[in-house]
């Protein structure tokens, strides 16, 4: 269930670079027109919200929730767009390519971010501009850093921290 679960996160917060390219081909090609090209957006956008929607769900719904005395804090959205803007550019730069290696290379990227990338912070683009939470780095007492996904705006005080939900090792959700 572990890998299901951080299977989901991974494929929700690589949507938006997967929607960007699936803009660069051609879904429909003998029938690529207005009516088409409208409903193809409106599905993907409706898919990568329904993902993100569910599993900010599941995870507000968890009854376990941990604490965390913090020390210091800071927002770091900022640090996340290089990240989105190069997988865009990437995306952006395949129409070049012949379809099966476009499908390789799109496949060997969402590896590369399932594996190395997750596993340390969780960061979904959807969270932050659909659902308006904040993105932030905090330290507690013993050095550690983590982050926190938070509905509250410009946290700037400093102490404990509840009702936290674990979404991996370093990346937690503040419940309201």
């Amino acid at each position: 269930m572990k890998f299901l679960e951080r299977l989901f996160l991974s494929f929700s917060s690589f949507f938006p670079g997967l929607i960007l390219f699936i803009f660069t081909i051609n879904i429909f090609p003998n029938i690529e027109n207005l009516l088409a090209s409208i409903t193809k957006i409106i599905i993907l956008i409706l898919v990568m919200l329904v993902v993100a929607f569910g599993l900010l769900k599941c995870f507000e719904k968890e009854v376990k929730s941990d604490t965390a005395n913090i020390v210091s804090i800071q927002p770091v959205e900022h640090e996340i767009i290089p990240t989105y803007i190069g997988l865009f550019v990437i995306m952006l730069g395949l129409s070049s390519l012949s379809f099966i290696y476009q499908i390789f290379i799109v496949f060997f990227i969402f590896v590369i971010w399932f594996v190395l990338m997750e596993k340390s912070y969780y960061f979904n683009l959807i969270w932050l501009l659909v659902f308006k939470y904040r993105y932030y780095k905090v330290q507690d007492e013993i050095g550690n850093t983590y982050i926190i996904y938070s509905k509250r705006n410009d946290v700037k005080e400093v102490g404990e921290i509840q009702n936290l939900v674990r979404i991996n090792n370093f990346t937690f959700l503040e419940k309201e």
